[in-house]
């Protein structure tokens, strides 16, 4: 029987070569979920006077992958009101913090992290013998 290990190690090498194939790496994922996950909104919007502005795109590099949605909406007096909407950042949190095993199902109290021996099971005899067929 295969290892536990052995198919983990299978099962993300096989995963490595599905994205690789794509042409994006481990980092490249982590990078835009950290990008999704640490967004501010000082980083999208710009204060003048008593309204305030979103940053031109073109301008905001990497930053713009936390953005959803950019949406205009007329409003009555001829102007245009613009609405940024941002991916779901604790989805993207909680994505990064179980790749660093930040946050696990299964808490092991007794091995400290390590490989524990698998255990050697002892049957009593009852004092009855096993019955030979000839």
């Amino acid at each position: 029987m295969l290892s536990i290990a052995k198919v983990r190690s299978r099962i993300d090498a096989i995963n490595a070569k599905s994205i690789s194939a794509l042409g994006y790496t481990r980092e490249d994922i982590l990078k835009e979920l950290a990008l999704m996950g640490f967004a501010r909104p000082e980083d999208y919007l710009v204060a003048s006077g008593d309204t305030m502005a979103i940053k031109d795109v073109a301008t905001l590099g990497d930053k713009s992958a936390a953005i959803k949605t950019l949406k205009a909406i007329p409003c009555g007096d001829g102007a245009t009101r613009l609405e940024i909407g941002f991916h779901d950042k604790k989805a993207a949190l909680e994505l990064l913090g179980k790749n660093m095993n930040l946050f696990t199902d299964k808490v092991d109290i007794t091995s400290g992290g390590e490989k524990l021996p698998a255990p050697t099971l002892y049957l009593p005899d009852n004092g009855k013998r096993s019955r030979r067929r000839d």
